[in-house]
């Protein structure tokens, strides 16, 4: 569209210079071609530019996406079909706007052109300066503009409010590491012994507030199993976590119903549980589950009682609803991988050494997997929303840029043009403010055209981005309005610009040179 409007603009300013070439002797189809050439000449250059500029700008966004992440991986490279429909597109451009220009320059009627400057030149370029196929293009880039930056305001508020949702449990101040006994040649009796071992070191290293272990990590995937509670099977996918000593105590998770799992002494006593909220509220919703019997892993499962209601955890994403789970005794229940829990008393990366050695101290030959911050984790489960939100916010302010662009071109050239009209204004008393206003509002009634049907196609195609969102609606008034300020106030600087620039040339200069 800015190129578009450059053409038709250049065509406009270069009507007497077309004249005097025919007039001496010039073909119209020579003309043409000339014409032609040089806008194709300069699509196909900035095509070229824009390649370069991908090439760049792809390897400093993927720098800038990874942000220091380890496994992150992002498959951007120049592909030839993408290049070569680029490159088509640019020339294509050169050619449609070169050429409807080139043969409305090259028309008839040269002594008119010619002969009176002042009357005629004039007229051609007042009606050059806005045709409305310029009109049509800054209506379009407007409108274009606010649809990205809508989408980009409610990817913002749905991050902001990704980052203030309650987890169910605190994720300050907490070190995440994996171990895996089996693996490392410990026979399965001895596997438990070994993890309780680990924890028991790892609380005496200081600043350790609390360490508690479970065999998959908070919002990360865990097994799923079915039960069988009341003679009832249940077959859909219930979350089990397999659960160290004083797990929701450290991890800081509210008990609201009975207690906590308690240390496992004799393993052939009773099992015991602790569910969460949402399997209460589902099966149990005007009753007390305490103390109900359920039979968990499926029909040949063993028998275990409730004595905890745990408050409910997001256990895959911020985003995700709490789903039912149930918390076993990793004493009781041994499995393989386990992931350990350190609640510190500052930042915990800076235990990380000391933690090292304290599981050295314990077995020099155990490997430890995935030493990070909780918050990582955390942060890490919404990365693929921030990723569409940088991208979305990257082109959202790219097309603000270009449609600023655009509406400061089009305003410069179409007040430039002006001149003698706004000189004639300023000789027979008009005020600064007056033509402020004429040429302003020129500008801005386009604008508010391209805002109303940004506004309109934006609200028609919310639908798209509803599953996208996080606690904002698609249709999210307070963004549209700040949106469409934003793009107005943009848009009315691009305006004001030129038309305070024409002001400062004196009215007499300005009528004398035409």
């Amino acid at each position: 569209a800015n190129t578009a409007n450059l053409l038709l603009a250049r065509s406009a300013a270069r009507t007497r210079e077309v004249a005097v070439r025919l007039s001496l002797g010039a073909g119209r189809w020579r003309i043409v071609r000339q014409l032609l050439t040089e806008s194709v000449l300069l699509a196909t250059l900035s095509g070229a530019l824009g390649i370069l500029i991908a090439v760049v700008g792809m390897r400093l966004l993927t720098q800038l996406l990874a942000n220091g992440r380890d496994g992150f991986t992002l498959h951007a490279e120049l592909n030839w079909h993408v290049l070569l429909v680029t490159l088509a597109l640019s020339v294509l451009c050169g050619v449609l706007f070169g050429l409807a220009p080139a043969l409305q320059a090259t028309r008839p009627a040269l002594m008119p052109r010619l002969k009176d400057r002042s009357v005629s030149e004039s007229g051609v370029r007042l009606r050059a300066a806005r045709p409305r196929l310029t009109q049509v293009l800054v209506v379009a880039q407007i409108a274009t503009s606010l649809l990205l930056l809508v989408g980009a305001g409610l990817f913002v508020r749905t991050l902001v409010n990704l980052q203030s949702v309650s987890l169910g449990f605190n994720r300050d101040n907490v070190l995440l590491f994996e171990v895996n006994a089996p693996q490392a040649g410990y026979p399965e009796g001895q596997v438990a012994d070994f993890y309780e071992s680990l924890r028991r070191r790892l609380s005496e290293v200081p600043g350790v507030r609390g360490v508690t272990l479970s065999h998959a990590s908070l919002l990360r995937a865990a097994r799923s199993h079915g039960m069988t509670l009341d003679g009832r099977s249940i077959t859909q996918g219930t979350r089990v976590l397999w659960t160290g000593p004083r797990f929701f105590a450290t991890m800081q998770i509210p008990i609201l119903r009975g207690r906590t799992l308690a240390p496992v002494v004799d393993s052939t006593g009773p099992a015991e549980v602790v569910i969460n909220q949402t399997l209460a509220t589902k099966y149990w919703p005007n009753d007390n589950p305490i103390d109900r019997r359920i039979q968990v892993f499926g029909p040949q499962g063993p028998m275990v009682t409730i004595v905890g209601v745990a408050a409910d955890v997001r256990q895959v994403a911020p985003d995700q609803p709490p789903r039912d789970e149930i918390f076993l005794s990793s004493q009781r229940f041994p499995t393989q991988e386990m992931a350990f829990l350190v609640r510190t008393d500052g930042d915990p990366t800076r235990l990380g050494a000391a933690v090292t050695r304290a599981i050295r101290s314990v077995d020099p030959d155990q490997p430890v997997f995935g030493i990070a911050p909780m918050t990582k984790l955390v942060s890490d489960a919404s990365a693929e929303r921030r990723f569409s939100l940088l991208l979305l916010t990257l082109f959202a302010g790219l097309a603000l840029a270009l449609s600023s662009i655009g509406i400061y071109g089009v305003m410069a050239y179409s007040t430039t043009q002006r001149r003698h009209e706004i000189g004639i204004r300023l000789a027979l008393g008009a005020g600064t403010r007056d033509v402020l206003g004429l040429v302003v509002g020129q500008g801005m009634r386009l604008v508010g055209i391209g805002l109303l049907i940004g506004l309109t196609g934006a609200w028609l195609l919310s639908r798209v981005l509803t599953s996208q969102l996080y606690g904002v609606s698609a249709r999210d008034p307070l963004t549209y309005v700040a949106v469409a300020l934003v793009l107005g106030a943009v848009a009315l600087a691009a305006s004001y610009l030129p038309a305070r620039r024409a002001l400062k040339v004196d009215p007499m200069t300005s009528l004398r040179s035409e």
